[in-house]
């Protein structure tokens, strides 16, 4: 048995757990999205690259909804 198991109630566990793991999550997708945005600046202008800028965008939408999903699960 885990000897902090009694100093952390359960629910309070679990809440700093999923906090904790939306907190590491959070750097990869800051990085992937400043990574992103050369792209979305340059694409725009660029043959069929507005379709292409708006694909980043809404990957980088379902990335957030995931991580925010994660969070409060």
């Amino acid at each position: 048995m885990n000897p902090f198991a009694t100093l952390i109630p359960r629910g309070t566990a679990n809440a700093l757990y999923r906090a904790l793991t939306a907190a590491l999550l959070v750097l990869p997708l800051l990085l992937v999205t400043l990574a992103s945005v050369p792209a979305l600046v340059v694409l725009p202008f660029l043959p069929d690259g507005s379709r292409r800028a708006e694909r980043i965008v809404r990957q980088l939408i379902v990335w957030t909804r995931s991580l925010a999903a994660r969070g409060r699960a």
